[in-house]
């Protein structure tokens, strides 16, 4: 199993796209192929973590992991979380993604794609739907990361989630908030593990029944 730490004892902001992440760049033996990665866990060490601006397609094509861990991100920054875990398809596990604060993201396609081995989902902090929103920018327009932006309040934003959720058939229990639209994600779609279980309900109760009424 190879497995990958990443732990910061201070928040640390970073600009790094899908393929600068550390694994991909270390050197010599230390650099890991994406597709071999089992296991991600971002921790946070005295209160601190990773910042990064966008995690758009970070994970995609990492057939083999299996768990993820994201306690140690700080994503209050993030604009994009377009294709994250697109075709991870051994996934099982997400976990720390609970309490992100993804208000100021703008696009969520594709962001589970095919992760069709995903069992449960807690989206609770995620805001999908059409809302106001801070819009960070940088001020001295150096690339250290959100360190020191600022932020300006965005009236009414559009968010785009287009199959955001598409072909999660294994998912049997979701997690949301009066923020977290569904539409368009690929939801209702999805085939059900024995094709006859039945079919996703909105619930206004901050979650989603999944056939008779099972939460």
């Amino acid at each position: 199993t190879i497995e990958v730490i990443v732990s910061t004892s201070a928040s640390q902001g970073t600009n790094a796209t899908y393929n600068q992440l550390p694994w991909l760049t270390a050197s010599g033996s230390l650099a890991v192929s994406s597709t071999l990665i089992e296991r991600i866990i971002f921790t946070s060490k005295n209160g601190g973590k990773i910042m990064p601006t966008t995690m758009e397609n970070w994970f995609k094509g990492y057939t083999n992991l299996v768990f993820f861990d994201g306690t140690g991100l700080d994503v209050s920054h993030v604009t994009s979380f377009a294709s994250l875990f697109e075709g991870d398809t051994s996934l099982v596990e997400v976990a720390g993604m609970n309490d992100w604060d993804t208000s100021a993201a703008k696009f969520f396609d594709k962001a589970f794609y095919n992760c069709s081995s995903v069992e449960s989902l807690d989206l609770r902090g995620w805001t999908t739907a059409t809302s106001d929103m801070y819009e960070w920018s940088d001020p001295d327009g150096e690339d250290d990361g959100p360190v020191d932006d600022v932020r300006t309040l965005k009236h009414n934003v559009t968010k785009t989630r287009s199959n955001m959720l598409y072909n999660m058939r294994s998912l049997f229990g979701i997690t949301l908030n009066s923020n977290t639209a569904i539409e368009g994600t690929a939801l209702s779609s999805i085939y059900t593990r024995t094709g006859d279980v039945g079919t996703w309900l909105a619930s206004s109760k901050g979650y989603v029944d999944y056939a008779a009424g099972i939460t």
